[in-house]
């Protein structure tokens, strides 16, 4: 079950991955760009209940999300997915399976 522990590890590593791609890629600002992750979770049910209080919100397309968790302070796309990346990587890692996954998109 989500919970505010896993959040903060994941968190941790979203900007431990951000700001080590930030700092390999220093010159490197294109594209520009959002990224955020998805759990593959219903609002209603326990788990979603569960995300929810870790900060996600009702995801347009269905689930829940959570815009930027690196809060990655760059507009650099790749920066923001490195980061959304290894929060997901925690997250199913934690839970022991693959509920989140990362997505992203251009300015």
């Amino acid at each position: 079950m989500m919970n505010q522990a896993i959040h903060q590890k994941a968190v941790a590593a979203a900007q431990a991955a951000a700001n080590q791609y930030l700092d390999e890629n220093p010159d490197n600002w294109y594209p520009c760009g959002f990224a955020w992750v998805v759990a593959n979770v219903k609002g209603n049910t326990k788990q979603g209940k569960a995300f929810k209080a870790c900060g996600f919100d009702k995801y347009y397309y269905g689930g829940l999300d959570l815009w930027d968790p690196a809060k990655a302070g760059t507009q650099v796309m790749n920066a923001k997915f490195a980061g959304a990346q290894a929060y997901a990587e925690v997250v199913n890692e934690a839970l022991g399976e693959r509920i989140v996954r990362a997505e992203c998109r251009m300015d």
